[in-house]
């Protein structure tokens, strides 16, 4: 029984912001993956003048000036776009979860939660700013999975609302995966922490314990309360 199955493309308009959706007959069975449990489909418009292609080979075919919206990276290389396939050094599944949420697509945040590092690197590499940016506002939906992880990764990419969130989660974080007491923050606990964040944390539990009662033992709580990055 032939059955339809949906799946999105980047062939859309300049401007109209939204992906274009296709409907595929499978004939009873399944869309066919393509490596990783990528659909083969996925980003395949044959109008699309770029081409990117993931580690293990798999191409993606993209339109250039959705690419060169994403930073000064891409508007540099595709001055004059290279008919070969242009190398990211990134695996199918990474590049296919970076293209989406270029593309505001539904993207499941378990899925960013478990590749995070991957793509927050890949944003690095290629200046995606406005994707990392997405990837971290989903983290503040996995905060308590391990919110010291969450606050590294804010204080590498400066994200104050979101390292805040992550102290505040820490509150309740013993037992859970990274959850750590305020004193007994050690070298290896605070090595992934940018400095002025670092600095913030423990700034603000000086601030927190000078204007508590005495006796009153101050917590993470208190912590993000007051917490602010302090440069250097």
């Amino acid at each position: 029984m032939s059955q339809v199955a949906t799946y999105y493309s980047d062939d859309a308009s300049p401007g109209s912001g939204s992906p274009t959706e296709h409907k595929v007959h499978t004939n009873g069975g399944a869309v066919k993956n393509y490596g990783n449990g990528v659909d083969k489909l996925a980003y395949s418009d044959d109008e699309a003048d770029v081409k990117l292609k993931s580690t293990d080979g798999r191409v993606f075919k993209v339109h250039s000036y959705l690419l060169k919206a994403q930073g000064p990276h891409f508007r540099s290389l595709l001055v004059h776009p290279p008919s070969d396939p242009i190398p990211i050094d990134a695996s199918t599944k990474i590049l296919k979860l970076v293209l989406d949420l270029m593309h505001l697509k539904p993207a499941p945040s378990g899925a960013i939660w478990a590749y995070r590092t991957q793509i927050l690197k890949l944003c690095d590499d290629l200046q995606l700013k406005g994707v990392a940016e997405r990837v971290l506002f989903s983290m503040h939906e996995n905060v308590d999975k391990d919110a010291w992880a969450v606050f590294c990764l804010a204080s590498q990419h400066n994200s104050s609302a979101l390292a805040r969130s992550a102290l505040r989660a820490m509150d309740n974080g013993e037992g859970k995966e990274g959850g750590i007491k305020l004193d007994k923050l050690g070298p290896d606990a605070v090595k992934g922490v940018a400095t002025p964040y670092l600095l913030g944390v423990f700034a603000a539990a000086l601030k927190a314990a000078e204007a508590a009662d005495k006796g009153v033992q101050v917590g993470w709580k208190e912590v993000a309360a007051n917490f602010v990055p302090i440069s250097v």
